[in-house]
């Protein structure tokens, strides 16, 4: 899954849909992120997770320009873990 892209002076807030993996709503999420392509100076900083109905909300800041992350959630639904992934590019924006 692409994620949109960010600045690394940005906030972001990133959506995990689980909804094609599951109706019920998550009990918990932890989102991680790595480094996927390029050399991470500046990690990306996870912020806030907010659940509401089946997506989960995380608030990215940070990061390197030229980096791209992939970015893993691991939700607990209904007692078992499900993951939606995607792949975050950070751009020094003009």
């Amino acid at each position: 899954m692409a994620l949109s892209t960010k600045d690394p002076a940005e906030t972001i807030t990133v959506e995990f849909d689980f909804s094609d993996l599951s109706s019920t709503t998550p009990s918990s999420a932890v989102t991680t992120a790595a480094a996927y392509q390029g050399t991470d100076t500046t990690p990306l900083v996870m912020g806030t997770t907010t659940i509401s109905g089946t997506k989960v909300e995380q608030t990215i800041s940070g990061g390197t320009a030229g980096m791209i992350y992939g970015l893993r959630c691991v939700a607990q639904v209904s007692g078992n873990p499900l993951v939606v992934a995607g792949v975050l590019a950070v751009r020094s924006l003009p």
